[in-house]
């Protein structure tokens, strides 16, 4: 068409992958607290994409503060690296390195998963409130166990949130990094030019 007019457009986005993750786990958090029907199957997203963030953060900041980086190490390879350069410490087996341990024991368990048969040692119970139990009733592996408690997807987010935030403000203190409020998806610009 004669006449239309053209601009070229670039853009730009710095994508902070580990802050998208987490908005993801606290969507799905807040979803699995606000209904019952589906509660379990967003509790477990949620718990994943936590694990998921810690490690992408990791992977964030890593660059940062090292002049190499291999994102492709085991997480707690990587989180004792940081930690080591920080000069921080997360005694393990206190909150909340405690629950970073047992978030990775449950992503495992669910990235490796294997089918298996479950049979605890039978037990005597009262038959009332055998006759009330639904799913209670059915034996669970130890990692459907960990997603379906609210107190624990609470506890291990809030935990996962407390790290990554003494992470990065001691970074921040130690210079490596400067005005990037953590968890920021990033930032994104554009620039048109007439033709």
């Amino acid at each position: 068409m004669a006449g239309t007019k053209k601009v070229r457009v670039s853009k730009r986005r710095t994508l902070n992958t580990y802050a998208e993750l987490w908005v993801g786990s606290e969507l799905l958090h807040r979803r699995a607290l606000d209904k019952k029907a589906g509660a379990y199957w967003d509790a477990m997203a949620s718990l994943i994409l936590a694990a998921f963030t810690f490690e992408a953060y990791l992977n964030h900041l890593g660059p940062k503060i090292f002049d190499t980086w291999n994102e492709r190490r085991s997480y707690d390879s990587k989180w004792v690296t940081i930690c080591k350069k920080l000069r921080l410490s997360f005694p393990r087996g206190e909150r909340p390195a405690l629950s970073i341990v047992e978030l990775f024991g449950f992503r495992n368990a669910l990235a490796h998963g294997q089918s298996q048969i479950l049979e605890p040692i039978p037990e005597i119970e009262n038959a009332d409130r055998f006759e009330s139990q639904t799913t209670e009733r059915r034996p669970q592996a130890p990692w459907e166990k960990f997603c379906s408690e609210v107190e624990i997807v609470r506890r291990v987010r809030a935990d996962v949130s407390d790290i990554i935030r003494k992470i990065h403000a001691t970074a921040e203190n130690r210079g490596y990094i400067e005005n990037e409020p953590v968890f920021s998806p990033g930032f994104t610009s554009s620039d048109a030019t007439l033709l």
